[in-house]
């Protein structure tokens, strides 16, 4: 990637405002001329092998559609990925949130890219799935540049090589966690606050 500097985070049509933990996996920090691929949580009404692949006809048998419904653990969904998913089709059935969030990201992951984006990838999974799926996504990432954008943080912070904090659309703090935490800002506030909730469900 490029210098830091401050900067606010737009969407199409004008500014965001956006408060946020960006976690940031790299290797070297280049300028980006490969693919980037981002994971959003769209409901994509069609089968389930056409979820992941949407549209890539790369692969001609199955088994690396197996391996990435293993991968997000969504192993049930291998006896029928011809099963339509959304009830407006007719012998289509509706799954949960989480497991539209898992086939998102089987999405993002089945493509080839240097550069990923993760938009909140465990927002609607449940603690084990969560655990789970975001070892997952870092070991999937081990060469390749990984941005997290997450407000349930706390399970990545030790891998992190870099944590983006954004307040209100703009660069509130960079750094590690350790730095970020003896800064006593935001990321510090959140931090005590995700802490003191995980201490109360146990």
């Amino acid at each position: 990637m490029y210098a830091q500097k401050v900067g606010r985070a737009q969407e199409d049509c004008g500014i965001r405002s956006i408060t946020a933990i960006v976690i940031v996996q790299a290797t070297e920090m280049q300028p980006l001329t490969q693919t980037i691929i981002t994971l959003m949580l769209r409901k994509t009404l069609c089968s389930i092998r056409d979820n992941i692949r949407y549209g890539d006809n790369r692969v001609e048998n199955d088994r690396e559609l197996y391996k990435i419904l293993d991968k997000v653990t969504l192993e049930d969904f291998k006896d029928n990925i011809e099963q339509p998913l959304g009830y407006q089709f007719t012998d289509g059935i509706q799954i949960s949130i989480g497991q539209w969030q898992k086939l998102a990201l089987g999405r993002t992951l089945f493509k080839p890219a240097e550069v990923y984006i993760f938009d909140e990838p465990n927002a609607s999974l449940d603690i084990a799935s969560e655990q789970a799926v975001l070892n997952m996504i870092w070991e999937e990432m081990r060469d390749k540049i990984a941005i997290l954008i997450i407000h349930r943080f706390n399970c990545m912070l030790e891998r992190a090589d870099k944590i983006i904090v954004l307040e209100n659309g703009e660069i509130e703090d960079i750094g590690i966690h350790e730095e970020l935490l003896r800064h006593h800002g935001l990321y510090y506030r959140l931090y005590m606050v995700q802490k003191e909730m995980s201490l109360s469900d146990e």
